[in-house]
């Protein structure tokens, strides 16, 4: 195929509008369930963590400087960053209609 003939194919361009409303079928419904499921997630995971904190022994805790209120730190830092997905696309332009 000549170089010319691909010429009025590559001049017609994409659909950036169908291709927005076809990903945002998929990132709406998921947006809206991190929304929700990532802090539920969150605190069961650090009760998971304190009520593994609780069943140790002592010399174990204190092997574990800050073990619990270190991992809490982390789960909550993670929960912070997922739950704000929505403003970070909002930041580089991707409206979520959640």
């Amino acid at each position: 195929m000549n170089m010319f003939n691909m010429i009025p194919f590559i001049l017609v361009g994409i659909d950036t509008e169908r291709a927005k409303e076809i990903i945002k079928q998929f990132t709406s419904p998921a947006y809206a369930i991190l929304l929700w499921a990532v802090p539920i997630c969150g605190a069961i995971a650090c009760g998971v963590v304190g009520v593994h904190y609780l069943m140790m022994d002592t010399e174990e805790r204190d092997q574990r400087k800050g073990g619990f209120i270190k991992q809490c730190k982390t789960i909550a830092l993670i929960v912070l960053v997922v739950e704000s997905l929505v403003v970070i696309a909002s930041i580089f332009g991707i409206t979520l209609d959640v």
